[in-house]
């Protein structure tokens, strides 16, 4: 069964693409993933894949695959607000967004999920490393349900729904391909 919200998402990056490129700090994302897995080693490899507002790498220590990171853009809202109606014509008002970074292991399981350049008026909540630790473990077997599988947040509506269908349908096009 496809996810309403997969689809109103996918619909949205078509009709709406950003306005401005993925803001691919990679001192800020290499930082995160040597963190993670505690060692200055680790190599970005592209895969070749891309996403329509995203790309996957593999992580390498050596020539030993470690996982996979996926670096993408969320649009959540409007300039004007997330339901607030615009004065302006709609091509000259951009979505906001936010970009992501998803740490898959060598299953395609999602070990880290990281907010790094949140650009929006709205939903800042979903920052919160807390928060983003609901997505661990997460597999693509089946959909995300909003405010049962993933927690919803007063005020953070857009920002929740974007992200979690975003990331659901990263991890099942990642376990997809790999099948």
């Amino acid at each position: 069964m496809i996810n309403f919200f997969f689809l109103l998402q996918l619909l949205v990056r078509l009709l709406f693409p950003s306005d401005s490129e993925i803001s691919f700090n990679l001192k800020k994302i290499k930082k995160i993933i040597d963190d993670y897995w505690n060692s200055d080693e680790v190599i970005l490899d592209e895969t070749g894949f891309t996403f329509a507002m995203g790309k996957l790498y593999e992580c390498k220590i050596d020539t030993q695959l470690k996982g996979k990171l996926y670096v993408g853009r969320v649009n959540s809202c409007r300039s004007g607000g997330c339901s607030q109606p615009s004065e302006t014509a709609e091509s000259e008002t951009g979505f906001e967004y936010f970009d992501y970074l998803i740490i898959l292991n060598a299953n395609n399981c999602i070990e880290l999920v990281r907010v790094f350049n949140y650009q929006a008026t709205h939903g800042v909540e979903i920052t919160s490393r807390n928060w983003l630790k609901q997505f661990r473990g997460y597999n693509g077997e089946k959909p995300l349900e909003y405010n049962k599988d993933i927690d919803a947040i007063s005020g953070a509506t857009v920002s929740v729904i974007s992200l979690m269908t975003d990331i659901e349908a990263v991890v099942q096009t990642v376990n997809y391909q790999n099948k």
